[in-house]
């Protein structure tokens, strides 16, 4: 079971990449229609940006070799616009502040929780600026709730930071640029869609400590990753 909708957002971006590519035809709108409303129903918004996320390295992956310079630039060009306009019609029309915000238009930008993402991330990138070493493991994050001081930080990044470091903190980022990079040569779309997703949700949120999210991406990952070293290099075909 999950621990809460928000887990139940994050996990649910794999199963839609998934069916994006896998499935044809009306399977495929059917399938990802439902998934997609159960994602709506988590109410959670990191999880819809992530699954929009997922459709458009979906939509570059497949149509690469088709699409211009100006098509990619236009088309972020608009999806920053249409992004910026719901954000602006969100301040003033009451239910689609509910949906968006999470709140009502007038402590939209004040009293919410899209304001405590902010307000957290810019604590914990602070504390880290004045205080760049190891904290240790469990200090920030879900877990530092079990600690005599509980650090949130609406950051994934930021929660390794502040547990291991800058260092490690940049480890980790070099270990997840690693990772999309070997998904891209490995034309895993799936996979690679679903990457990105999901940390687009560690920027607002704690994604990879929710537990089932973690466990079936990266053993996915690890699969798909790991076969080539286990397949080892190919040995050249001998002629006749």
């Amino acid at each position: 079971l999950m621990s809460g909708p928000l887990q139940l957002g994050s996990y649910l971006v794999l199963p839609f990449a998934l069916g994006l590519v896998r499935l044809r035809g009306w399977h495929r709108v059917s399938y990802s229609a439902l998934v997609l409303i159960a994602i709506l129903l988590s109410y959670s918004r990191a999880a819809l940006v992530a699954a929009g996320a997922a459709m458009a390295v979906l939509i570059v992956f497949n149509y690469r070799h088709k699409l211009s310079r100006r098509l990619v630039l236009g088309g972020t060009a608009t999806a920053l616009v249409l992004g910026a306009s719901v954000l602006v019609l969100a301040l003033q029309w009451r239910p689609l502040s509910l949906l968006v915000f999470h709140a009502e238009p007038g402590k939209a930008l004040s009293e919410s929780s899209t304001a405590d993402h902010f307000e957290y991330s810019f604590e914990a990138a602070k504390d880290l600026a004045e205080d760049p070493l190891v904290d240790g493991p469990g200090t920030a994050g879900p877990a530092s709730a079990f600690s005599n001081e509980e650090r949130i930080t609406e950051n994934y990044f930021l929660q390794i930071g502040l547990e291991v470091g800058v260092v490690g903190m940049l480890v980790f980022i070099a270990i997840t640029f690693l990772v999309a990079q070997k998904l891209y040569s490995q034309k895993n779309a799936v996979l690679l869609a679903s990457f990105v997703g999901i940390n687009l949700m560690n920027l607002l949120l704690h994604t990879w400590t929710d537990t089932a999210t973690a466990w079936t991406w990266w053993l996915f990952a690890g699969i798909n990753l790991g076969s080539d070293r286990l397949a080892g290099p190919r040995k050249p075909e001998c002629a006749d």
